[in-house]
């Protein structure tokens, strides 16, 4: 089963970190910047576009997305974010999605978005 990201996305000027990277759960910072979501923290989408040098940034808000997984997790959990932006199941954090596919740590996968 193929799915593509067809969910609204946003675009910032510049990204607060350098350790951002594509398929990884993103939040907004100070001004108009986004940054990795650490442990537990609410995401406001996915990184789809990065430059990696804390350059410009796309973010997907919402639909189906990819995320890369932290931990070997099987379709239909419900996940938050690890401290590096990668899912992992829902224990106390914020719930960001829920897995159409599963997999295990460094897949990338699809998520619906929260």
């Amino acid at each position: 089963m193929s799915t593509g990201m067809q969910g609204e996305t946003i675009w910032a000027a510049d990204a607060n970190s350098t350790n951002v990277g594509l398929f990884l759960f993103a939040k907004m910072v100070s001004g108009d910047k986004f940054d990795l979501c650490g442990a537990g923290e609410a995401a406001v989408g996915i990184f789809i576009e990065v430059n990696g040098t804390a350059g410009p940034a796309s973010v997907q808000l919402d639909r189906v997305g990819k995320i890369t997984l932290a931990a070997t997790l099987a379709a239909g959990a419900e996940v938050e974010s690890d401290a590096t932006g990668k899912a992992v199941a829902l224990s106390s954090g914020k719930k960001n999605g829920t897995l159409l596919r599963g997999g295990v740590s460094g897949d990338i996968v699809s998520v619906k978005l929260t």
